[in-house]
């Protein structure tokens, strides 16, 4: 029992990493789903203007802009870990419809954009 134990436990390291950096590694993979793709702004069903955002490290990222209707507001819209703001104009098309203006991000590493993934808050 206590050999079996051994075994697993060094598996578990040797498929982790010492330092948990194996485990990182695949954990980020799992997580984070980027298309490397610009998406076609031209292919969006309403119209949206590309703009860019500087980060404070000096990063210039994609975003697309589509303009509220007068007296409405402005929605921040962010899609999540997995492909690119190309993907998910079905789910804004609707708040569009409705008036609202739509902001919506792309993140470091994202359709086309520069920078490197991570889920680190600091």
């Amino acid at each position: 029992m206590i050999k079996r134990l051994s075994i697993a436990l060094v598996a578990l390291l040797l498929l982790t990493g010492a330092s948990g950096y194996g485990l990182h590694v695949y954990y980020k993979d799992r997580i984070f789903n980027p298309s490397p793709d610009r998406p076609d702004a031209s292919l969006v069903p309403f119209p949206v203007e590309t703009v860019s955002i500087e980060t404070p490290d000096g990063l210039a990222l994609n975003a697309w802009w589509h303009a509220p209707l007068a007296g409405e507001e402005t929605i921040l819209y962010l899609h999540g870990n997995s492909k690119s703001i190309g993907k998910y104009t079905r789910g804004t098309a609707p708040l569009v419809e409705a008036g609202y203006g739509v902001l919506m991000l792309e993140y470091r590493g994202y359709g086309g954009n520069p920078g490197a993934l991570s889920d680190d808050a600091s």
